[in-house]
């Protein structure tokens, strides 16, 4: 064990449901330093367990403006042009800068200003740490990044990259505002698939040699989905519903299955309703059930039987979903896009063009 101390930056791990793969490599980080301090961005839900050397720091750190937005301006006036003018240089997106250069200004300067706020609040915690470790590339990290291009801070930054945080096609503007600042101060960024380390390479080039990758995996449970002694082919998906996954599209694949089949989505969303209400109109030999979120996947493919895992996403890092079906032995189906490749193969399963025909 190390006898360093490790900052772990999450959504909101450990409350509430998401980040569930936290919850095998939390274990890792415990055997591997003296100490996990765990600063959650919010605090929705009920707390997880954790081991005993992990301390889950609570902190809020919000910017509510006391005074007019331009006294913040002037504040910051320097540094402020200073990564305006490193932007320019640096940026593929410098034409965005320009014609948007009120707006960055403000925006950098509300960012600086709040990176002094995270600094008050964290700086009595950050004398104890080595590694700043985040779990999404993104808020805080921007404002950590600048804290340290100021040198306020030294400590080593290592953050993952999960597919929203780092895909262009997933963000709205199309890119990632402030991206070089981040890359310039970063020592590590770990992608979630080869894909995606092949594409931040891409966008960014002068910081590729900072870019890797490592899939998120999980622990071997010695165990394979049982076999279906039914009639009935059972398939499964899982996600979060929302339009990026096109879980709608599966209904139009049922819609031309003439077997007996079920169907049992995993996962909650904003269009759960919507999807609920159009799977009513499948035909009666295909049965849909939403079990909406469960505590444990693993626990689920242990005990249910199921044929076929399919996703039929747009767009995704690598769907940590297939990984779990695939190591209970369940046959993948999924687009040909992003990581997927990398795990839904000829052993594994099989791949669909992303614009696939449902028919």
């Amino acid at each position: 064990m190390s006898n360093q101390k490790v900052f772990l930056f999450t959504n909101a791990f450990p409350y509430g449901k998401g980040e569930q793969f936290l919850e095998s490599e939390i274990n890792y980080l415990a055997q591997n330093f003296k100490e996990v301090f765990i600063f959650p961005h919010t605090k929705d839900g009920d707390k997880r367990g954790l081991p005993s050397n992990c301390r889950v720091i609570d902190i809020t750190v919000k910017f509510e403006a006391k005074k007019k937005i331009r006294h913040y301006v002037f504040k910051h006036v320097f540094k402020i042009l200073y990564y305006f003018i490193y932007l320019l240089f640096q940026s593929k997106k410098r034409l965005y800068y320009i014609k948007h250069s009120s707006a960055t200004l403000i925006d950098l300067a509300i960012l600086l200003e709040e990176s002094d706020l995270y600094y008050a609040a964290y700086k009595d915690y950050l004398k104890e740490a080595s590694l700043l470790y985040f779990y999404w590339f993104k808020t805080p990290f921007i404002q950590f990044a600048l804290l340290k291009s100021r040198k306020k801070i030294n400590q080593q930054f290592v953050s993952r990259a999960l597919g929203y945080d780092y895909d262009p096609a997933q963000n709205s503007l199309g890119f990632f505002l402030y991206r070089e600042i981040e890359l310039k101060q970063i020592n590590n960024l770990v992608a979630n698939s080869r894909w995606g380390a092949e594409l931040i390479k891409k966008l960014y080039p002068s910081f590729s040699s900072k870019v890797s990758y490592s899939y998120l995996g999980l622990e071997d449970s010695n165990c394979i989905n049982p076999f279906n002694e039914s009639a009935v082919f059972h398939l499964v998906s899982c996600s979060f519903l929302i339009e990026l996954k096109r879980v709608n599209l599966i209904i139009e694949i049922l819609k031309h299955i003439n077997i007996s089949l079920k169907w049992t989505h995993i996962g909650e969303g904003p269009l759960l309703d919507e999807i609920k209400k159009s799977a009513l109109m499948l035909p009666s030999n295909i049965e849909s059930e939403f079990l909406g979120f469960i505590p444990s996947v693993e626990e689920y493919y242990k005990k249910n039987a199921c044929d076929l895992f399919i996703t039929t996403t747009r767009s995704e890092g690598l769907p940590f979903s297939i990984m779990e079906s695939i190591a209970y032995g369940i046959p993948a189906m999924g687009t040909a896009v992003c990581g997927i490749p990398e795990v839904v193969n000829d052993n594994t399963g099989f791949l669909i063009d992303e614009n696939f025909n449902p028919k």
